[in-house]
């Protein structure tokens, strides 16, 4: 009796059929013509049942190397971050960004560059499906911490990334057309300061 090969566990599956495989079809070939149909039959079965049949699934297995929220996760300059929010339809924010980085390498050397850390909460803030905001104005601190801003005659916003992922929000508005201004201010995480400024942003 033939001995059956076993594919160790730590080997990928392959569309290159097993040893055992190639005997079995050996030996119904050499069973003659008559039995021509079978094999082929088989050896095709055989093949189609280890070819995975939807790219559609092997492309899930990558996911997380095509997701734009990986791959700003693991971008390690500027540009990158830059290419991903143009590709994604974020083209005003994206050109914004390039010209400030640019600018700021080009100027004053004392001043401070792009913050690398705070590009990258940036970036994902807006690609979160749930932020919903127009675009803004884009501007960086004195420390080169990007801010994003959003203002009027009547209302106005302001978002700070920070690099330990907090975001520092301001916003004012008139209420109801009166001289009296609404302020708020404060420090949190993403949901906080997108709840806080949002129905100031709605204003404008």
């Amino acid at each position: 009796m033939s001995e059956i090969s076993v594919v160790p566990k730590d080997e990928s599956i392959t569309v290159s059929p097993s040893p055992f495989s190639r005997e079995v079809h050996s030996d119904l070939e050499s069973n003659g013509d008559k039995n021509s149909y079978l094999t082929s039959w088989s050896w095709d079965k055989l093949l189609s049942d280890i070819v995975p049949q939807d790219p559609v699934i092997q492309g899930n297995i990558f996911i997380g190397q095509i997701d734009p929220n990986s791959q700003i996760g693991n971008a390690t300059n500027h540009e990158e971050i830059f290419d991903i929010l143009d590709r994604t339809g974020h083209h005003k924010i994206a050109k914004r960004l390039k010209y400030l980085h640019e600018t700021a390498q080009d100027d004053d050397p004392d001043d401070p560059d792009m913050e690398l850390v705070s590009l990258r909460k940036l970036a994902l803030f807006f690609l979160d499906d749930d932020v919903l905001l127009p675009d803004p104005r884009i501007g960086i601190d004195h420390e080169g911490l990007l801010q994003a801003e959003w203002y009027s005659s009547d209302a106005a916003a302001l978002l700070n990334f920070m690099p330990d992922g907090n975001i520092v929000f301001a916003a004012t508005s008139t209420i109801d057309g009166q001289n009296r201004p609404q302020d708020i201010h404060g420090t949190g995480r993403k949901e906080l300061a997108l709840q806080a400024i949002r129905p100031f942003v709605n204003q404008l």
